[in-house]
């Protein structure tokens, strides 16, 4: 197993292990964060509702050591995971924080990033973390870098076909938006997804593939509650067999979509 598949079975773990204590009302549901040192978009990834989970210094050792050649993108999803933890080296959060620990952070955060650090180790922490911070916010304003930020183990980014003429239907499916609405036309052998603004202006139209791209996806809905409102992104829960996630930017421009096996 690659160190990419290990730590997503370890994060898989980790949840697994915090939805069960959630579930029976254990405090690690509650919120802990804390405005010490503000990390913004956390909620992106889910990790505001969940407690803190240390890594270890000799986990830390095994991802520094590990190889990250294959795919720039291989372990980007532990980017959000390592800005996170990195927050509570702050001054302001931690008034003894532990200098080695952190450099290991920062050394495999700019390693999963394939940028040389040297130019930032003569700097305090202060001045590492708010560079390390915007550096972070850079990436998550980057539609072909935040697919692989987001950890999931569902198949994607897709980005569906442009289609030439957008079908007329009677009787099509639409969830309301804060940016206008998404509205779903099916026909024989189609879905067709389609964003509109608040003056009934689209702003995109897809039809909509599965992970192989030839191959097109023919029963598409929206579940109940489908529109989720995150800091960062507005996220539609939709359903074929499997469960589909469809990825907005606030303003309903489209990102990606992903697709449960």
């Amino acid at each position: 197993m690659n160190t990419s598949n290990r730590l997503k079975s370890r994060i898989i773990t980790m949840h697994l292990s915090i939805a069960i204590l959630c579930f029976y009302g254990i405090s690690f549901c509650q919120n802990t964060a804390s405005d010490c040192f503000e990390i913004k978009y956390l909620d992106f990834f889910g990790l505001d509702k969940i407690e803190r989970h240390e890594w270890t210094e000799d986990e830390l050792d095994e991802l520094i050591a590990s190889d990250n050649t294959e795919s720039q993108n291989r372990t980007n999803f532990l980017i959000p995971f390592i800005v996170w933890q990195l927050k509570e080296f702050h001054p302001n959060c931690n008034k003894s924080p532990n200098r080695t620990k952190f450099d290991k952070f920062v050394k495999l955060y700019f390693k999963i990033r394939m940028q040389n650090n040297s130019n930032v180790r003569d700097q305090n922490i202060e001045e590492q973390l708010a560079l390390i911070r915007d550096d972070f916010y850079t990436q998550l304003n980057d539609d072909k870098l935040l697919p692989y930020m987001r950890y999931t183990m569902d198949d994607g980014p897709l980005y569906g076909e442009i289609p030439k003429v957008i079908p007329k239907s009677k009787s099509p499916q639409s969830v309301e938006t804060n940016f206008g609405k998404i509205i779903l036309i099916k026909t024989s052998n189609r879905v067709f997804l389609l964003a509109k603004d608040t003056q009934n202006k689209i702003i995109w139209s897809r039809i909509m593939t599965g992970a192989n791209p030839t191959r097109y996806l023919r029963n598409l809905n929206f579940v109940p509650n489908s529109v989720e409102v995150t800091s960062l992104s507005t996220i539609i829960h939709l359903q074929t067999s499997e469960r589909l996630k469809l990825y907005l930017r606030p303003d309903g421009k489209f990102i990606y979509y992903a697709h449960s096996w």
